[in-house]
């Protein structure tokens, strides 16, 4: 599974990006740094393997010294 994100309007000297996936009372996270581009932040692509299968909710959430945001929750269809 994978997901891509970036922030708007943002540019910071350092940042992180985390996928955040929960299911069943179980939460996976896998973070990574992002990297600014020309007016924002670039989470670009993160991948999350080895999910159990069935329906996860998921958010990306950002964060610096400056700036944290989570986006809106999505949901993942993970097959068996």
């Amino acid at each position: 599974m994978s997901a891509a994100a970036f922030v708007p309007s943002v540019l910071v000297p350092a940042a992180g990006c985390t996928l955040v996936l929960t299911r069943d009372g179980v939460t996976e996270r896998v973070s990574k740094q992002a990297a600014p581009a020309a007016n924002s932040m670039q989470c670009g692509t993160i991948l999350q393997g080895g999910l159990a299968a069935g329906t996860w909710t998921g958010t990306v959430e950002f964060h610096s010294v400056t700036v944290r945001g989570t986006s809106a929750p999505f949901t993942v269809q993970v097959p068996a």
